[in-house]
C-alpha cells in the first residue's frame, strides 16, 4: 500500500487531499509511466489510491465530494488534511 501512496506524497504532499481529482490523477498516472511500471501495476496503485480515498471518507478526514465525484474540490475548509496526514494515518493501519 506504501508504493501506491508515495508517489502522490511526492507530487501532491503539501497540497490539501480534497484538491485531488481527474487531472491530477491523470498526471499521477504519467509519472507512474515515466518510471517505467506497467499498465497492470499502474491500474493496482491507482486501485489502491482510490481505496485510500474511500477509506479516508469513511473516517471522515476527507469531505464525501472528494471520493464520490473524484473531481469536484470541496471548497469549504471542513476538511483542510493534506495527503502527508492522509498517509500518515494509513501507515497507522498497515
Amino acid at each position: 500500500m506504501i508504493d501506491a501512496v508515495a508517489p502522490v506524497n511526492e507530487l501532491y504532499g503539501d497540497s490539501p487531499a480534497d484538491e485531488f481529482g481527474p487531472l491530477k490523477l491523470k498526471t499521477l498516472r504519467q509519472h507512474l509511466v515515466e518510471h517505467g511500471l506497467c499498465r497492470t501495476e499502474i491500474n493496482k496503485r491507482v486501485g489502491r489510491i482510490k481505496r485510500v480515498f474511500k477509506w479516508a471518507v469513511s473516517e471522515e478526514l476527507i469531505s464525501p465530494s472528494t471520493h464520490c465525484s473524484f473531481g469536484i474540490p470541496n471548497t469549504s475548509a471542513e476538511f483542510p488534511i493534506c495527503f502527508r496526514l492522509l498517509s500518515a494515518s494509513l501507515t497507522k493501519y498497515v
